[in-house]
C-alpha cells in the first residue's frame, strides 16, 4: 500500500511551518522553535521569515547555511535576521549571536490565527478563495522599545497574489530594514516602490512595497555580507537582495504584495437538480 498521505500537508506543528498554498504560488512560513533544545544550537535568526515559489520555481529564498567556523564573518551574515525574509528592528538579530553555534537567550514565536487552511488530521490544503496566517515572535521584548513583530500573510487563490502585512507594537518608534532575498536567477527591476521579477524572458511577479520606507536593491556586497545565496555548504553566489529601511510608530502598518498577474477561475457551485414528488 502506499503510504503517502492523500492530500499535500500543509502544516507541520511542531516544526512550526505552515504552507499557504494557491494557484501558481507555494509560501511556507516559519514560525517554529529557535533552534535546538535549550542553547537553540544551529538555529537563525529567521522568526516569521517565508520562501516562495512561483509554478514550482524558487524564487523568494532562504540565504542557506554556507559555513559553520573559518570565516565569522560570513557565519554571522548568514545566520542573521538581515539575511531572511523577515524584519529585522533597531539594527539588532531578533536573539544575539553568540559565538558560531550558540545564543545569548532565545525567542518564542506563535500562531495568533489562521482561516482557509485546512489544520485537520489529514493536514490537507482548504480550497477556500482566501487563506489568512497571523503569527508574532518575542525576540526583540529584550530592548528598550520592548518590541514584538506581528505578521500576517493574505493569500488570494484567485487574483493569484499574497499579501504580507507587518507591524511593530512597541512602546517608542523604532528603525526597521524589510530583506527579500531573490533567487540567483531571477532578475530584478526596481523602481519607484515596485520590483519586477522575471527569469530570462519570462515575467515571474511584480512585489509592490512599503512606501513608508525607502528601497535598494543589493547583490554580492562583501563589507559588510549582504546580497548572498549559499546553495550548498562551502559554495556561496551573489543574489538580489531588496532592503526596507526606515522608523515605524508603533501599530503602524506595512504591506507588501506579491502578485503574478494571473487569476484563477472561481469555482461555481455544482446545479442543484429539481425533485418532484
Amino acid at each position: 500500500a502506499d503510504p503517502r498521505q492523500a492530500k499535500r500537508p500543509n502544516r507541520f506543528a511542531e516544526a512550526g511551518i505552515t504552507f499557504l498554498r494557491g494557484g501558481a504560488l507555494s509560501c511556507r512560513v516559519d514560525h517554529g522553535p529557535h533552534g535546538f533544545l535549550s542553547t537553540c544550537a544551529h538555529g537563525h535568526a529567521d522568526a516569521l521569515s517565508f520562501e516562495l515559489s512561483i509554478g514550482g520555481r524558487p524564487v523568494l529564498i532562504d540565504p542557506g547555511t554556507y559555513c559553520y567556523h573559518g570565516d565569522p564573518a560570513w557565519r554571522r551574515y548568514f545566520r542573521s535576521t538581515l539575511a531572511h525574509n523577515t524584519l529585522e528592528v533597531e539594527g539588532a538579530d531578533q536573539v544575539a549571536q553568540a559565538g558560531p553555534f550558540l545564543w545569548s537567550g532565545r525567542m518564542t514565536s506563535w500562531v495568533e490565527s489562521a482561516t482557509g487552511i485546512d489544520w485537520g488530521i489529514d493536514g490537507g490544503i482548504d480550497e477556500e478563495p482566501v487563506a489568512r496566517l497571523a503569527v508574532g515572535h518575542d525576540g526583540y521584548r529584550r530592548l528598550p522599545v520592548k518590541a514584538t513583530h506581528r505578521r500576517e500573510f493574505h493569500l488570494d487563490r484567485m487574483a493569484d497574489a499574497l499579501t504580507i502585512a507587518d507591524r511593530i507594537d512597541a512602546n517608542a518608534p523604532v528603525a526597521v530594514r524589510l530583506s527579500f532575498h531573490v533567487h540567483p536567477s531571477v532578475t530584478v527591476k526596481l523602481e519607484a516602490g515596485r520590483a519586477l521579477l522575471r527569469d530570462g524572458g519570462t515575467a515571474l511577479a511584480a512585489l509592490d512595497l512599503p512606501n513608508a520606507l525607502h528601497w535598494q536593491a543589493h547583490r554580492g556586497a562583501d563589507n559588510p555580507p549582504l546580497g548572498w545565496y549559499s546553495p550548498a555548504f562551502g559554495e556561496k553566489e551573489p543574489c538580489v537582495t531588496l532592503v526596507g529601511s526606515g522608523m515605524l510608530t508603533p501599530g503602524q502598518r506595512i504591506e507588501t504584495r506579491i502578485s503574478t498577474g494571473r487569476t484563477t477561475p472561481r469555482r461555481e457551485p455544482a446545479a442543484s437538480k429539481e425533485v418532484t414528488a
